[in-house]
């Protein structure tokens, strides 16, 4: 199962909007079709739609129709696969067959086509999530973070060379036709990856403890254990404290503007420095293998929450490359472990027989917070800041600061899923 892991979230950090394409797409938003900061984090805050529905994706898997356990998950992952790479290949057919700078028409057939392939790997997260859950309980000296620490290595990983090379394909093409080739390589690894999970998923679930399937009519009784699952007390708190926490107004959008305007670095040095941060998510995957027992304790989260101040406000020093990469790298490390301790939260309150639907939801939260922090944060920048970044890192900076609030009413994130009837209000 290790292996199939480390495939799947290998492929993941290279065909995810936010991986290879992300700088080819911010490039050509930005110079092929001239949008400003507010219009491109508004865009990409449209492409973490995918992401937001991932409940629906949930109950589908929950509902073992097409992608639970067997050879219809197997099939199922091949399928997705082979369509997300068919909706990039359209697009950079799209782009390579028009002009370099296209005009203002054509954007929303790329925000369709990505956002179409966007829902294809979104519900795959969905589905390995699922697998991880139900691989914790095959496993009961093992750990869900340990789990999830594992897919962040492999995630981090590809990552790293997968932003590298989208800078440098900034650097060497014009935008359509960086962003086209980050599309072709993007759905040249979704049909390598299709190759694998032929060769290494199960056809069968013999090793699978027996869990009573949800029919598709048996909707009541799906209803009924989503309503169980809105009354425990522990995943409503972890609900509202993913959303303040991923709410705070992104430097995302504006820090690359930020940097090719006012600091004039090149696309191939804004591609270095994204290395930099995925080296820092590849240190700090490690790091939280290595800590995950700490962060089942409530101070962890005082401490995390501290981290993160202290690395939005480091953005005040950014002025040179070598200042960058030390930024990036340690806002990387940061972010890895507070996002897997986070996650391990919301999967230490998800029950097994709702394992998709109750840790989707939790992710979807997680990203329509996200949403809003893009176009949030875009928006301050170009139209309230007049395009000066420390405002808006004081902004975030505040707001990460706020959900201190929430963490002594968090229900204890390390209880276990034997436990989930004894949270219920």
């Amino acid at each position: 199962m290790s292996l199939i892991f480390a495939c799947g979230y290998l492929c993941q950090g290279v065909v995810q909007h936010f991986c290879l394409i992300a700088q080819p797409l911010n490039n050509y938003l930005k110079a092929g079709l001239h949008l400003d900061a507010a219009q491109v984090a508004f865009c990409v805050s449209l492409l973490m739609l995918p992401w937001v529905i991932k409940p629906i994706y949930g109950i589908v898997s929950d509902q073992r129709r097409f992608t639970r356990a067997g050879s219809k998950r197997k099939r199922f992952l091949i399928g997705i696969h082979l369509a997300a790479a068919a909706f990039y290949a359209a697009l950079a057919l799209f782009l390579f067959l028009l002009p370099a700078i296209l005009p203002p028409g054509s954007l929303w057939p790329v925000l369709i086509l990505i956002a179409l392939a966007g829902v294809c790997i979104a519900f795959v997260t969905v589905i390995f999530v699922a697998m991880t859950v139900e691989q914790s309980h095959l496993d009961p000296g093992g750990s869900t973070r340990s789990f999830f620490g594992e897919q962040a290595l492999a995630y981090s990983l590809a990552n790293m060379a997968a932003v590298y090379c989208g800078g440098l394909l900034c650097a060497a093409l014009p935008p359509a036709r960086a962003l086209a080739m980050g599309l072709v390589s993007a759905a040249c690894v979704l049909l390598v990856a299709s190759l694998f999970y032929a060769r290494l998923l199960p056809a069968s679930s013999a090793t699978q403890p027996p869990l009573e399937p949800l029919a598709a009519t048996d909707s009541e009784t799906l209803l009924a254990k989503l309503k169980r699952l809105a009354s425990s007390r522990a995943y409503v708190l972890t609900l509202l404290f993913l959303t303040l926490w991923n709410l705070s107004p992104s430097l995302g959008v504006s820090l690359y503007y930020f940097e090719c305007d006012k600091l004039h670095f090149s696309q191939g040095t804004i591609g270095q420095l994204a290395a930099c941060t995925s080296a820092g998510t590849l240190l700090g995957s490690l790091v939280f293998r290595i800590t995950s027992g700490f962060f089942q304790k409530r101070r962890s989260t005082y401490l995390l929450i501290a981290l993160s101040v202290a690395t939005t406000l480091s953005y005040t020093a950014l002025s040179t490359p070598l200042s960058g990469a030390v930024i990036e790298f340690c806002r990387g490390l940061i972010t890895m472990v507070a996002t897997l301790a986070i996650y391990g939260l919301a999967a230490d309150v998800s029950p097994r027989e709702v394992s998709a639907t109750a840790m989707a939801v939790q992710i979807a939260v997680f990203n329509l917070a996200q949403e809003g922090s893009f176009a949030l944060g875009g928006f301050l920048y170009a139209r309230v800041f007049h395009k000066e970044l420390l405002p808006l890192i004081v902004v975030s900076s505040l707001t990460t600061l706020l959900t201190a609030i929430l963490v002594p009413y968090l229900g204890r994130s390390g209880c276990k899923q034997g436990d989930y009837r004894e949270q219920v209000l």
